[in-house]
């Protein structure tokens, strides 16, 4: 029985809507314009970039979800202890599952208002499960290719490297989403 307790804990823990962060009262926290959390072993990744905008509002974009055990190791407990209840952005890179694979959950648990992915075809297993997560809780879809810049404040961008709409590689991990992230003198190259 003890042995199962943490593991039930966990499981009502990551129902949807099972928790909302509240803080401390008084608490404040100092943020850089621009912090990038890369997560993820074995193949599986993710990151979660925040940025602060002019008003003070942090804006939380996560860049795939990992596997399931990369979430659920990585991912949420780094989202729960930033106090993330709602992602601004999922932006799914490729249809791997060591990188989409909890997608799914991410969509459920955290209600992103925009779900960003490469106009190219994914092939990923779960990606109808993606597919109707996000239009049975209505989020927003676009794509991303080659040539759009995603102003994220006055000092900061992302720019999209690849893919083309029109490549046709055969192989997940050659479709793979390339961005480019510009924080005043700083360039940072998620691929």
């Amino acid at each position: 029985l003890t042995a199962c307790l943490p593991s039930l804990a966990g499981w009502f823990a990551s129902a949807p809507g099972a928790y909302t962060h509240v803080g401390l009262p008084g608490e404040t926290r100092a943020a850089a314009p621009l912090e990038l959390h890369v997560m993820g072993t074995g193949g599986e990744g993710s990151v979660l970039l925040t940025n602060r905008e002019k008003t003070g509002r942090l804006r939380h974009w996560l860049i795939d979800s990992g596997g399931l055990s990369t979430y659920r190791g990585q991912v949420l407990p780094l989202l729960r202890s930033q106090g993330v209840d709602r992602l601004d952005v999922l932006v799914l890179s490729h249809g791997d599952a060591g990188h989409i694979g909890a997608a799914p959950l991410v969509l459920t648990h955290f209600r992103p208002g925009f779900l960003l992915e490469t106009p190219l075809p994914n092939r990923a297993r779960n990606y109808s499960a993606i597919e109707s997560a996000a239009e049975r809780l209505r989020i927003a879809r676009g794509t991303l290719e080659a040539g759009q810049a995603i102003p994220l404040d006055d000092s900061a961008e992302v720019r999209i490297l690849y893919p083309e709409k029109h490549d046709l590689h055969s192989l997940a991990d050659d479709r793979t989403l390339v961005a480019r992230v510009e924080q005043g003198p700083w360039r940072f190259l998620l691929t």
